[in-house]
């Protein structure tokens, strides 16, 4: 499981899939907004591409319009549906008492001798018992496509006609419901090892700041 833990990190699976490796470098991009998401008017779109952009200029890549583009990119994210997960906390409290010393008295009366013996003890504290607690966790998913900018109709009823040169996925579970603060830490986990091996997943922490 991948957590929102506090202020630490949030930790990351990243997967990179390269058909034909492209060359980012000195190159231009344009976004295609998604069809049916809503991602045209959307500005939680426009707020994640600006996460994107300073990525993609730390390597050398202009930002320009579709029609000049030498790749266009998809972007796809989402959040699935809330996790709820039982755990248990220890409740604590006074479980007994323990003897730590004795006294011993003797008695003479009427010439008899009895004994009165008097016990110190001291209370005992420990598990008493559990108390259950639920905690949700949010899933989400993050995909980045990497696109020719040749011609041809990209999206078909909704779907991608075109098959991509590159793509990153991420996953990532977090207790923080918060889609503004998840989502730019998974973009940027998708940079830290960018552009990442062909198949292959790596499991990635992003250091929170404060």
């Amino acid at each position: 499981m991948f957590l929102l833990s506090g202020c630490s990190s949030l930790n990351t699976n990243v997967t990179a899939y390269d058909r034909a490796p492209p060359k980012f470098n000195h190159k231009t991009y344009a976004y295609l907004p998604a069809p049916k998401t809503g991602q045209k008017t959307s500005p939680a779109f426009e707020f994640y591409t600006r996460q994107f952009d300073k990525y993609f200029a730390k390597l050398g890549m202009e930002k320009t319009l579709p029609s000049k583009a030498n790749y266009r990119i998809v972007l796809l994210y989402y959040t699935g549906k809330p996790m709820e997960q039982t755990s248990y906390m220890p409740l604590y409290g006074q479980t007994g008492t323990r003897i730590v010393n004795s006294d011993t008295y003797g008695n003479f009366s009427d010439n008899s001798l009895s004994y009165q013996t008097t016990y110190n003890s001291k209370p005992t504290y420990g598990v008493t018992g559990y108390m259950p607690t639920e905690e949700y966790y949010f899933p989400y998913y993050l995909t980045l496509d990497v696109f020719r900018a040749s011609k041809g109709p990209y999206f078909g009823n909704g779907r991608l006609l075109r098959k991509p040169i590159y793509q990153a996925s991420t996953v990532a579970v977090s207790q923080d419901g918060r889609t503004n603060v998840v989502f730019p830490l998974m973009i940027k986990a998708i940079f830290i090892n960018f552009p990442g091996q062909d198949g292959i997943t790596q499991n990635i922490k992003v250091p929170i700041k404060n």
